[in-house]
C-alpha cells in the first residue's frame, strides 16, 4: 500500500490540478492513505485522506456523477476518525455528508441500502 501512495503522489505531481486525473488521483491517494492507516494506525495517514477527499469534492460539484462517491469515502474517513479520537464535529459532519449522498439516491437505487447503513452506523 505505501507503494501505492508514491504512485498517487507522483501522479499528483505529473497533472496539473485542472486534468481529470489529477482528481482521480486525489482521491485514489485518499483511499491508499486511508487502507494504511487501517494497516499501521498512524493518525496522520488518515487526516491526509480526508483532507484529500476534500479537496477532490472541490472538482466533483453538486450534480457530478461521481460526487456521491467522494462524498462517502470522505464520510466514512470522518467517521472512523470519530471512532479514533471522539471529536463530535468529525461525527456530525460524516451525517451530513451522509445525508446528502441519500439524496442522490432515490428510492431503489442499488446503492441507496448501503448509505442508509452507513448512516446508522454513525448514529
Amino acid at each position: 500500500m505505501s507503494d501505492d501512495v508514491e504512485i498517487y503522489r507522483t501522479g499528483l505531481q505529473c497533472y496539473p490540478p485542472s486534468h481529470y486525473f489529477h482528481s482521480a488521483c486525489l482521491h485514489g491517494l485518499a483511499i491508499a492513505l486511508y487502507h494504511r492507516f487501517d494497516r499501521r494506525g498512524v493518525p496522520s495517514d488518515l487526516d491526509e485522506a480526508i483532507k484529500l477527499c476534500q479537496d477532490a469534492l472541490l472538482f466533483y460539484r453538486p450534480g457530478h456523477c461521481h460526487r456521491a462517491a467522494f462524498l462517502t469515502h470522505l464520510a466514512t474517513s470522518l467517521n472512523r476518525r470519530f471512532e479514533q479520537r471522539s471529536v463530535s464535529s468529525d461525527l456530525d459532519e460524516a451525517i451530513e455528508l451522509n445525508r446528502e449522498v441519500l439524496l442522490l439516491y432515490p428510492p431503489g437505487h442499488a446503492d441507496r441500502s448501503a448509505t442508509l447503513i452507513n448512516i446508522a452506523s454513525c448514529l
